[in-house]
């Protein structure tokens, strides 16, 4: 009896290969007519608001389904174009890396635009995010609670504190004043829920009296008739 011995690597699963970017879920919503929300920052130039990423992920749908190149396959294109676009790729990389080198700040922004933060910090936690807040979210790792250089720690201490006490006390006092202005702003609205849900009951309670009363009335009429 023949045996047949296979080998399988635990270690190292089969992973389908990913394919192009398709934004599912803004296809989804459009399915069920659901309307997404954007906003334009005018002075940042950048797309925010709840809905921003569905935006930037539609156009580069659009770009890759459209903006194709006019050319062949890598492996079908003829051995010179192939060693100039080399050439060149490698000459910009080069030329990147030069620049990179002049920095002495590293930064943690990711591809979520500094306008985006600021515009979600507003819409959820109901704060004014000022330059200095932003330059500490651009350099300064939440993760592992590190700064991408000592020069960027520096810059930040050294900005704060050419900060007057008076400006930072001004600037703390607007912010709060602000969330209180959203919160008393919530209240009200809540509040003017609440009144139009008492008036609603009032009304069905109204209605519940006027349909007991003709129940009677209708009782009354029946036994009426019985009697007769």
């Amino acid at each position: 009896m023949k045996k047949v011995v296979i080998q399988v690597n635990l270690l190292r699963p089969l992973v389908a290969k990913r394919g192009p970017t398709r934004n599912i879920t803004l296809r989804r919503k459009r399915s069920a007519n659901e309307t997404i929300s954007i906003v334009l920052d005018v002075e940042a130039k950048r797309i925010v608001g709840v809905d921003s990423q569905f935006f930037i992920s539609e156009s580069g749908c659009v770009v890759q389904k459209f903006g194709r190149h006019n050319v062949s396959k890598w492996a079908k294109m003829d051995e010179n174009n192939r060693e100039n676009i080399y050439n060149a790729a490698m000459k910009t990389s080069e030329r990147n890396k030069k620049n990179r080198a002049h920095s002495e700040n590293k930064t943690f922004c990711g591809t979520k635009s500094l306008a985006r933060v600021a515009e979600e910090k507003r819409r959820t936690e109901v704060i004014e995010v000022s330059l200095i807040d932003l330059y500490q979210y651009g350099h300064f790792s939440r993760k592992t609670s590190t700064w991408g250089s000592e020069k960027a720690k520096e810059t930040l201490v050294g900005y704060r504190g050419h900060v007057s006490t008076s400006k930072q006390i001004e600037y703390d006092v607007q912010r709060y004043k602000q969330r209180v202005d959203e919160v008393e702003k919530k209240a009200n609205q809540a509040e003017k829920k609440a009144c139009d849900a008492e008036k609603k009951a009032d009304e069905l309670a109204k209605k519940a009296d006027e349909a007991e009363k003709r129940f009677s009335q209708m009782n009354d009429e029946i036994i009426m008739l019985k009697e007769k």
